[in-house]
């Protein structure tokens, strides 16, 4: 009886059989990957990464806020412009439903671990599905096609992060639909599969645009081969690609995928694969395979097949060699003819997402130039890498029904459990990775003052300078946590893409209004401690200013001025200096960081540039000075043949020591000395230094570059030493 329930293979209840497996060892899996995630009351493992991050902080927002259009708008995130969630991850479509009965939910709920285990059922549904069509009626070779697609490594890779691309089974559908399609004569079925495939494209156009694109390329390529194959005419193959097109255009419009021109994808060619990905467990994520080099953002390639796979290969492989069976050569002929568009389908998403730069592990084998026009259009989808997974999942998929064609029945149940068993086990380290990174390695949790969570008692916004999208992304998501879970308005935002003038807003408008003193007084200010320095010193430094600053948890809190005689108590957190240190500005040796506040860049490897108007460096003596001290300097100004004059000037605690004029062709030194009197420093411990650029440009204004930094002076060391005493050589 259980023989003949194994072969059972009428459609009516073969479904359900699959989809009752599916349901429990796909149930399974994912609870022993997630754990209490699948739990919709358990937040805090969404804030453990960036993308995560931002995917709750978006459905925190957008469950709170009033209705929009579109329909994902909220006007809460990227204050005051605003945003839609499609951008922030947040899968557009589920949490446009959970919205809907969001009153009857605690405040807490989320729907993303719900989500994870239903993409992960439905993977091993469609795996199990699509196996079903080439394992001969067999259950068990459907099961174990199932388990196979299901521990397929780049979708456990997923789960790390941008949780809206673990619906890799809308892929695993759409090839099901194709050969659905592609192996009917019945014009009933093929309506039916047609209409699957039109609710499939919609679905996935409120998932992810990469997994949209996918879904319509294997639709289109499937109608595509019908018509080869004379089973539909021309016409109505256009009509079928148009009325594709229409509804993931319309798709995307409704859940606000238009919001912005995509313009700001770039970087093709970055996110690439690498020729090494089908073997290569990036970051010994395999028990049994090492890790290969790949370049800076090559992660995104990560299609490590897994060594239950590749043994498979190199079975069938050897049987085919050894039996060199003529039949075998004509069904690969047969398949081929049948299947021509998707082989060129799989070839044409190769090229696309290896780019024009081939690397092989991190040596560029090959660079050819692609028209400007093209890359206009492919870099919108910026991290090509991922249009590999349609391959990576067809790979899978012949090597199963090779193995289906070439050994009998024993022999397939045999060899399908060691290789799910040896499948399982390869990965055990990058199921390790997923389960622990829990928690208790978020950053999100550094905010320890009580302070933090009361602020919505008295405020409706959180202005947060500088903003994630302003390069601030050091602090995220710490401070948008914050806002998010008390619903207040917040301007710093991670989002997908942004519109070019939504970030000279945020990155210029904003710092402006807070530097004239037009600071909103329904807000409180969340101020980088060290970037924003003169901000709220001024801010402090002006009586009749609307908003007072505090240090607290290592930022600087400014809160609305109550009353007048309410006094801010800025106790800053400076490190301490000994004479004679030298510090310095490399990127190796950077221990300049400790002092640094106000306009500096990021350290490079042969110094740092300052990068706006007033560069600070302020220290805490670590003993009392007895004579006049001489200020070393090692740097450099940003003159050139277009910027031929710059003019500094260097304070020592607000106290004019040094004016500074460079002009081009005149600068025969980049070493400096200044002497400082004693009288400056009041016998106080502290030393503020403060270089100001009275004409900082960026290389970008000046047509040099696209760097867009207001250059000043690029600081390689500086040492103090007291006048008596000998200086240490730079």
């Amino acid at each position: 009886m259980l023989k003949n329930i194994l072969n059972f293979n009428k459609e009516k209840y073969f479904d359900i059989i699959i989809l009752l497996f599916a349901g429990f060892w796909a149930g399974i899996y994912a609870i022993y990957l997630l754990k209490d995630h699948i739990d919709p009351t358990q937040m805090e493992w969404l804030f453990n990464s960036e993308d995560k991050a931002q995917s709750i902080i978006g459905w925190l927002y957008f469950k709170n806020d009033n209705w929009h259009w579109p329909i994902t708008f909220t006007d809460s995130l990227a204050y005051p412009t605003g945003s839609s969630i499609a951008y922030t991850d947040s899968l557009p479509i589920f949490a446009v439903l959970f919205k809907i009965f969001s009153p009857f939910f605690a405040d807490n709920f989320q729907y993303f671990g719900l989500v994870i285990l239903l993409n992960i059922v439905l993977q091993f549904f469609w795996g199990a599905k699509l196996g079903a069509l080439f394992s001969r009626g067999s259950l068990f070779c459907a099961m174990g096609a199932g388990l196979l697609f299901m521990l397929a490594p780049p979708l456990v890779w997923r789960l790390h992060s941008h949780l809206a691309l673990t619906s890799h089974w809308l892929i695993l559908a759409s090839l099901w639909t194709y050969f659905q399609l592609v192996n009917i004569g019945n014009n009933k079925k093929m309506i039916k599969i047609i209409i699957f495939q039109a609710i499939l494209l919609l679905f996935s156009a409120g998932i992810h645009p990469y997994l949209s694109v996918m879904v319509l390329l294997i639709v289109i390529s499937s109608h595509i081969q019908t018509f080869c194959l004379q089973r539909i005419p021309l016409t109505k193959a256009v009509i079928l690609f148009l009325l594709f097109l229409t509804l993931l255009i319309f798709g995307w419009y409704f859940f606000g995928y238009f919001m912005t021109d995509g313009s700001e994808g770039g970087s093709y060619g970055f996110y690439s694969l690498n020729l090494n990905a089908l073997f290569n467990p990036i970051d010994e994520y395999s028990r049994f395979v090492k890790p290969m080099p790949v370049n800076d953002g090559q992660y995104e390639g990560f299609n490590y097949l897994g060594i239950g796979i590749i043994l498979l290969i190199f079975a069938n492989m050897g049987v085919l060699i050894v039996k060199r069976n003529q039949l075998d050569f004509i069904l690969v002929k047969q398949a081929f003819r049948q299947n021509w568009v998707l082989f060129t389908l799989a070839i044409l998403l190769t090229l696309l997402a290896l780019s024009n730069k081939v690397y092989w592990n991190k040596s560029l084998i090959l660079h050819y130039p692609l028209p400007d026009l093209l890359i206009n259009v492919i870099s919108r989808f910026r991290a090509s890498a991922r249009f590999f997974w349609v391959v990576h999942y067809l790979i899978i998929l012949a090597v199963l029904i090779i193995s289906f064609k070439i050994w009998n029945h024993r022999q397939i149940k045999v060899l399908l459990t060691l290789v799910i068993l040896i499948q399982f086990f390869d990965s055990v380290p990058l199921q390790n990775s997923v389960i622990q990174s829990g928690p208790l390695h978020s950053q999100s949790n550094i905010l320890k003052s009580p302070e933090w969570l009361h602020l919505s008692k008295d405020y409706k916004k959180l202005i947060i300078l500088p903003s994630y999208q302003c390069n601030a992304i050091e602090s995220y998501p710490a401070l948008e946590k914050i806002a998010a879970l008390q619903n207040l308005k917040t301007n710093s935002s991670r989002l997908a893409r942004y519109n070019p003038r939504d970030i000279k807003l945020h990155c210029q408008q904003l710092l402006n209004s807070l530097q004239s003193g037009k600071m909103e007084k329904d807000a409180a200010y969340a101020l980088d401690l060290k970037k924003t320095f003169n901000y709220y010193t001024k801010i402090n430094a002006d009586h009749n200013s609307s908003h007072y600053c505090n240090y607290l948890d290592g930022y600087v809190l400014c809160r609305l001025r109550k009353d007048t005689l309410e006094k801010p108590t800025l106790k800053l957190p400076i490190s301490t200096y000994k004479i004679k240190e030298i510090i310095y500005f490399t990127r190796e040796r950077n221990n300049a960081l400790n002092y640094q506040f106000g306009d500096w860049s990021s350290s490079e490897p042969p110094g740092t540039w300052t990068n706006g108007a007033e560069a600070h460096l302020l220290l805490k003596l670590s003993e009392p000075i007895t004579d006049d001290l001489i200020l070393n300097i090692e740097a450099s100004p940003f003159v050139n043949e277009k910027h031929t004059q710059q003019k500094i000037d260097l304070l020592v605690n607000h106290h004019l020591v040094s004016e500074w004029t460079f002009k081009q062709g005149e600068i025969v030194s980049n070493n400096y000395q200044v002497p400082i009197s004693k009288q400056l420093i009041d016998n106080s411990p502290f030393l503020q230094i403060t270089f100001r650029i009275l004409n900082p440009l960026s290389p970008q204004e000046l047509g040099l570059s696209d760097d867009p930094r207001l250059l000043g002076l690029f600081v390689t060391r500086i040492q103090l030493y007291q006048k008596s005493s000998q200086s240490v050589n730079l």
